[in-house]
């Protein structure tokens, strides 16, 4: 999958099946999109996705929104899904003020060559998000590509979307965030050094810390899975600041892998959550905290049917 950050740069002898929309999470949605265009894309057409890069206006306001996956992870479950050429168009000013013609025209007509644009129902852009499915439907034979519209999906009558996502993952709500995805929410960096506390605890620990971009559920235990080169070792994970061993922690992923041992320090690992446990919690003492990891490595256990 190729990365473009400016459509200058772009050049390519094929035409572009294009969808837009900020994409944050892939969800099940997003899936249907990107479904209908494999299946209608022609051998002489990339599949591209079209997506805004907010980061300038993050270091504008002083505030930088939060996402369900990090830009790693976004490109990635993007590359699964068929994508050929992933755009990151920098929202600056002359993006921010160009009225919706205008964006097609510079945009997907004369950079990206459009042959076909399939979106979502509800999908807005340009000035003063002044265009929609309609104009876009309008727009078709003066500029020569097909349009397509597809309905949102739903679960249990509610459509799915990013924000009804990340209402559940702010309520520690996994099972429902995992079935809205379509794929599990998961967590994927390098493992770093921790403190060690987890080893003396006689409960050994990976740690990974997250781009602060990431939106990370309810602080606390949950019940995973760390994916490891492509091998899948049931865990219990804690997110969040670890109170106990210290003040000023940086907010991380702490797991414990049941049927592990090993060295996996700087390695890649993919940690995938299941089950809201119970919240993060300070003890009063290590005797205390001790007590408490065998208790929820005792129900993990239980959880994925393991021998206790």
């Amino acid at each position: 999958m190729r990365v473009i950050s400016d459509c200058a740069d772009y050049a390519s002898d094929k035409k572009s099946i294009i969808t837009l929309g900020k994409f944050d999470g892939i969800h099940r949605g997003h899936q249907k999109l990107f479904k209908y265009m494999r299946t209608h894309r022609r051998d002489d057409e990339n599949i591209v996705a079209f997506t805004f890069d907010f980061s300038i206006r993050s270091v504008l306001t002083g505030s930088r929104a939060q996402y369900l996956f990090d830009d790693a992870e976004k490109r990635e479950l993007l590359r699964k899904q068929g994508v050929d050429v992933l755009v990151e168009c920098p929202f600056d000013d002359s993006v921010r003020c160009m009225k919706p013609e205008d964006f097609v025209r510079q945009y997907l007509v004369d950079k990206l060559h459009v042959s076909k644009i399939v979106i979502g129902d509800d999908f807005r852009f340009g000035h003063n998000r002044e265009g929609d499915s309609r104009l876009l439907s309008e727009l078709s034979d003066k500029y020569g590509y097909e349009f397509y519209r597809i309905e949102k999906e739903r679960e249990d009558g509610v459509e799915i979307s990013s924000t009804y996502i990340r209402s559940a993952l702010s309520e520690g709500n996994i099972e429902l965030v995992n079935s809205l995805l379509g794929f599990d929410y998961f967590c994927e960096g390098s493992v770093v050094h921790g403190n060690h506390i987890g080893a003396d605890l006689g409960s050994p620990t990976i740690n990974q810390t997250f781009d602060e971009v990431k939106l990370l559920p309810p602080y606390g235990v949950y019940f995973s899975k760390c994916i490891i080169g492509g091998r899948e070792y049931p865990a219990i994970s804690n997110i969040g600041i670890k109170p106990t061993v210290g003040e000023n922690n940086a907010v991380g992923i702490e797991s414990f892998l049941l049927e592990y041992s090993g060295d996996l320090y700087d390695k890649e690992v993919k940690t995938c959550l299941y089950h809201y446990r119970r919240p993060e919690k300070k003890f009063k003492d290590f005797d205390e905290l001790k007590h408490a990891i065998e208790e929820d490595t005792r129900a993990a256990k239980e959880y994925w049917k393991l021998g206790c």
